[in-house]
């Protein structure tokens, strides 16, 4: 499983993957192109991102 999600999300949904699956890591996406702004806010250039699975 792959889940994005915004910064203050990831304190509820790391215990909840941890408890689902074996195994996660945290990754980071750095865009080459991003867009600078959109709906009046800066987007950051880095996404993080948790990727989840199962040992077996």
């Amino acid at each position: 499983m792959i889940v994005f999600a915004y910064n203050n999300h990831w304190t509820i949904l790391l215990p909840c993957l941890a408890r689902q699956y074996d195994v996660y890591t945290i990754c980071s996406w750095n865009k080459t192109n991003p867009m600078p702004i959109a709906n009046r806010n800066y987007r950051s250039d880095t996404e993080i991102y948790v990727y989840a699975w199962k040992i077996g």
